[in-house]
């Protein structure tokens, strides 16, 4: 477990470079406001002196499955930004968790610093001193953790999809690096960097009340967001194939977990004239806490989990 939450940090501290939501901190923008709250490299509260990593174990599940509790991410509305936040990540715990990498040489000698130092860069070219002395910025660190994942591509030690997003880390790196304008139609701290240029007629913003409302009204849900406006009048560039059409899937939870079956199992219980309360792993009759135990993430159908003591009362 310690390696994972040591070997993960170099990516979580350069990833914001593509991963920023993009925002206000102290008046100023910054690529990532998450960053602000952040006061640990690791911690056990979620709550105060927040860590970049949560350490605390508080499974979700059973206890045969880990849980990694990232503090840093923010929620995106980039299809871009949000598959490579969750794909690269994904690759580098399977790998880090399967000895096939060593981010060691990476590791800043401050990676609290790191990532603050990062979160003010909107050109992506600032460097911070690694623990061997090297200086990086957070696209070259992500460029070596790239080379690093293409050098396992040849084997069949990562998933399927490993390579087309690859493909599109690779392009994104390039585009931070060498294509700003490019950048400002495809990543949500770019976009969000953009319109506040505009709109003060500045390229240094600060915060102010209409930037300030730009900024909430951003990823507003319905027909009010400006993501969304922006997108529906064709002016971004965020789109991944691979992920196919969006519609349904706020309704349709994956076939893959157990949200699918918990939400199968609200409905079939929403007649009964019990009470009833539900977690993460649970579903239980308040009066006898008795119910369903989903302590398999994967599990899918009702007959592998057993309906039984919720069936006596219905």
């Amino acid at each position: 477990v310690r390696a994972l939450y040591e070997g993960i940090v170099p990516h979580l501290v350069s990833r914001i470079c593509f991963s920023g939501a993009g925002g206000f901190a102290h008046g100023r923008f910054t690529v990532s406001p998450r960053v602000r709250f952040l006061k640990r490299l690791r911690s056990s509260s979620s709550t105060v002196e927040r860590g970049i990593v949560h350490t605390k174990h508080e499974p979700l599940c059973s206890r045969q499955y880990g849980r990694l509790h990232i503090l840093c991410g923010e929620s995106l509305c980039s299809e871009w930004a949000q598959v490579l936040k969750l794909g690269t990540t994904s690759l580098i715990v399977a790998m880090i968790d399967r000895g096939l990498i060593d981010t060691r040489p990476l590791f800043p000698r401050n990676a609290l610093l790191a990532m603050n130092v990062f979160a003010r860069d909107t050109t992506c070219t600032a460097r911070v001193e690694l623990a061997g002395g090297k200086k990086m910025s957070a696209v070259e660190i992500q460029r070596s953790l790239l080379d690093l994942v293409v050098q396992r591509l040849e084997t069949d030690e990562l998933p399927e999809w490993a390579s087309a997003l690859c493909g599109y880390w690779a392009r994104a790196l390039d585009v931070l690096e060498h294509e700003p304008e490019a950048a400002s139609t495809a990543f949500d701290w770019a976009i969000k960097l953009e319109l506040f240029r505009r709109h003060s007629g500045k390229r240094t913003v600060r915060a102010n009340p209409v930037l300030c409302e730009i900024d909430y009204r951003f990823s507003e849900l319905g027909g009010g967001g400006i993501f969304r406006a922006l997108d529906e009048a064709g002016v971004l560039s965020h789109r991944v194939t691979e992920v196919g059409d969006p519609t349904g899937r706020e309704l349709e939870p994956p076939r893959s977990g157990r949200a699918r079956l918990r939400g199968q199992l609200i409905e079939f219980l929403q007649p009964c004239a019990h009470e009833y309360r539900g977690t993460w792993d649970r579903i239980v009759a308040c009066e006898r806490d008795e119910g369903v135990h989903l302590g398999d993430p994967f599990v899918q159908r009702i007959e592998d989990v057993g309906i039984g003591p919720i069936m006596r009362l219905w």
